[in-house]
């Protein structure tokens, strides 16, 4: 098979690039080292060329998961590319025309190896706004390949395509596989700084504000930051309610319409009182799902997100992370599989179990039903629900601060290793891709959810409809399970969802709607008191209820007693605080 690998620093556009050549949409991330998997696909109009997407690197040299995994790509690409040989036909280097001299001075070990190579020279417009013009031409005689300019809206044009075939085509040189040497690198610098800033000139422009000086401000920046965050959990609530709104009017209509066409018996009831209540109470914070998607995606893409990572550097230093593991935590507000799996970005193994260890802290979007539920249970203004969901957000911050600087300060020596990021530029996002990546993770959510939700609605239904010795089957058990949850002041019908909902946060509405069937639109004080919705919410946010997330830290950490650990720890933590949080509110 012919292989073309993309080979670049994050954030120069790489993941952009692969997109737009294979018509494929893989995840960008405006974050370095965020996407360390592998991603591959047929080249635009040429099948038998496959284009595959790297890890972006840093320096080359080895020396986090994501580097690594780059730069073994490059003699055993089989693993990961099936049919593929184990060395890549060709490569494409992708450079960011704003700091060219950089990029190509890491590319320029790799040309001297042998590998046959094209490089891309993305965001131009970028660097025409900055004065910046660039030879192409003297560029690409500097460096003894071809130059392709590309702007970052456009699609590459049919002249490039055809080039990254003929090249990945014909290229039967062979290449030198030793590592790369940080003295090599500063060669490759002297160099670069010789020969790749000859082409480029430096033209005069206008003075314009430098939004830095207020976002990376020690004062300003938090303001900035805390300010950003309020919003963004406002507009969860607020922007969503119409569409909510809709979805739940929608959901009300089926009920009716199956209640009227389908003739009385077991499979009307499954269904009004089964299944659409169960899907319908989870499907109607689809909104608000993606939401949080897009809200995410517009941090990212913008390059706010990298800033944040700068400003809050110094106090994840405190506690023994990093810069680098800001990422990972704010992904894990999205969902802490793809977070836990960002982590490997992170080179020093103890901050990067640390990190692990504090992102199941995080609220991640499956949380988001239940907090609705129970939010409006307490009140039902939205300026009081959106102030306790931003206090969620931080109290969850908090308790994740305390658990990771205790473990920290017994567990290992108290150092979290050196930060460095290349800071993008300023970028208006791609409101349309953003679109379209917050319905496809949106869509993601539907399908893992959708099925479970189903199943376990039917369950429930089945459960409270048989009777055995005059009581329904589901009131044995949650009988049985009540002295479990009497402490925390719940319910035993409240008690049987948050035991359900350990096969998914999400299912703990969908399960209350089937069980109480009056809670739907909130919990009513007969059912349960404001301590205990208060207890409960204080359980949602500590507990780990998420298998999946359980098997990735596994997985991750190769260390099953790591991961039983935190299940256990966050489940009785969550417990404990639950109750405590009853007792003092009486």
């Amino acid at each position: 098979m012919v292989t073309l690998v993309l080979w670049g620093v994050p954030n120069a556009g790489k993941t952009t690039l692969f997109n737009r050549l294979t018509g494929q949409r893989s995840s960008v991330v405006n974050y370095p080292g965020s996407t360390v998997d592998v991603a591959y696909a047929p080249l635009r109009d040429h099948a038998d060329v496959m284009l595959v997407d790297l890890p972006g690197v840093v320096t080359g040299v080895p020396e986090d998961d994501a580097t690594d995994l780059a730069t073994t790509a490059l003699t055993h690409l089989d693993a990961w590319v099936p049919g593929a040989l184990g060395k890549p036909s060709a490569m494409v280097g992708v450079v960011d025309a704003t700091q060219c001299v950089h990029h190509v001075a890491l590319l320029k070990p790799y040309l001297d190896r042998g590998y046959p190579m094209i490089i891309v020279l993305t965001m131009m417009d970028e660097a025409k706004k900055k004065g910046l013009r660039v030879n192409v031409d003297g560029l690409a005689d500097a460096i003894g390949c071809p130059v392709f300019p590309q702007e970052r809206y456009d699609r590459p044009h049919s002249g490039m395509i055809v080039a990254l075939a003929t090249v990945a085509r014909g290229s039967h040189a062979p290449r030198v596989s030793t590592p790369i040497t940080r003295n090599e690198l500063q060669v490759a610098h002297e160099w670069a700084n010789a020969q790749v800033a000859a082409c480029i000139t430096q033209a005069s422009i206008p003075p314009r504000w430098d939004w830095d000086r207020f976002f990376l401000h020690p004062v300003g920046g938090f303001m900035g930051f805390v300010g950003g965050m309020a919003m963004l959990f406002s507009l969860l609530l607020y922007a969503a309610a119409p569409f909510m709104d809709m979805v739940g009017a929608l959901f009300d209509g089926l009920a009716q319409w199956v209640g009227i066409g389908v003739p009385p018996g077991w499979i009307r009831d499954g269904l009004t009182q089964g299944i659409i209540p169960g899907l319908a109470s989870v499907l109607v914070f689809v909104p608000q799902i993606f939401l949080l998607f897009w809200g995410i995606g517009v941090l990212e893409s913008s390059g706010y997100l990298a800033r944040s990572a700068v400003l809050v550097d110094k106090p994840l230093s405190l506690i023994g992370l990093n810069g680098r593991s800001f990422v990972p935590l704010l992904s894990g507000c999205a969902c802490a599989i793809p977070a836990i799996l960002a982590t490997r970005s992170i080179p020093h193994k103890r901050v990067r179990w640390l990190t692990i260890m504090a992102i199941p802290l995080m609220q991640c979007s499956a949380r988001l039903p239940v907090y609705g539920v129970l939010l409006a249970a307490l009140s039902h203004q939205p300026l009081v629900a959106g102030v306790g969901l931003t206090g969620i957000y931080v109290g969850s911050v908090m308790i994740a601060a305390v658990v990771v600087a205790l473990a920290n300060r017994y567990v290992s020596p108290s150092t979290s290793g050196d930060f460095m990021i290349q800071l993008p530029s300023w970028r208006m996002p791609d409101w349309v891709y953003l679109v379209r990546h917050s319905m496809r993770k949106t869509r993601e959510f539907i399908k893992r959810a959708g099925p479970i939700i189903m199943i376990i609605s039917v369950g429930l239904w089945a459960a409270s409809a048989i009777n055995v010795a005059g009581q329904p089957v589901m009131h044995h058990v949650g009988q049985w399970m009540a002295p479990i949850f009497a402490p925390m002041g719940l319910d035993w019908r409240v008690g049987v969802a948050v035991l359900i909902s350990f096969a998914a946060r999400e299912v703990f509405v969908s399960a209350l709607a089937v069980l109480v069937p009056e809670s739907v639109m909130g919990i009513g004080p007969s059912i349960l008191s404001p301590a205990a919705i208060m207890g409960l919410i204080v359980f949602f946010m500590v507990s780990m209820q998420c298998g999946a997330t359980v098997a990735v830290i596994k997985h991750e950490t190769q260390s099953l007693r790591f991961a039983v650990a935190l299940l256990g720890g966050y489940v009785s933590l969550g417990y404990g605080l639950a109750v405590l949080m009853r007792m003092v509110m009486g």
